[in-house]
């Protein structure tokens, strides 16, 4: 077996759905395996999860692989985050520290928040 090089999350990312403003995060701590890069300019990474429980699932043909695509959450986009997914505390802080955010971010950020 060869040792593919491993990647820990500084931050959550951005899972994008399969429907117009669906949210998921892949939490900060995940650890990415590398897998290759393409000429694209974008990169395949493997992420291991456990499962409990019984799983319901449609059974595909083929062998094609139907990849998801992960990405950092842009400054821009964290009041719509904010409002259309329950980001935790912690996942904030998170992103907000990755995004190396100033107090006139936040204050923004906090104008823009829709109750």
């Amino acid at each position: 077996m060869t040792t593919k090089k491993a990647y820990r999350l500084d931050e959550p990312l951005l899972i994008e759905g399969e429907k117009q403003n669906s949210y998921s995060l892949l939490p900060q701590g995940t650890v990415l395996y590398y897998d290759k890069s393409w000429d694209e300019g974008h990169s395949t990474y493997h992420v291991y999860f456990n499962f409990k429980g019984e799983f319901k699932s449609t059974g595909v043909d083929d062998n094609s692989i139907n990849p998801i695509w992960l990405r950092t959450v842009p400054a821009e986009e964290l009041p719509k985050l904010l409002s259309e997914y329950p980001v935790s505390v912690e996942e904030l802080t998170a992103i907000l520290k990755a995004k190396r955010a100033r107090k006139q971010d936040l204050v923004q950020i906090l104008r823009d928040w829709k109750d």
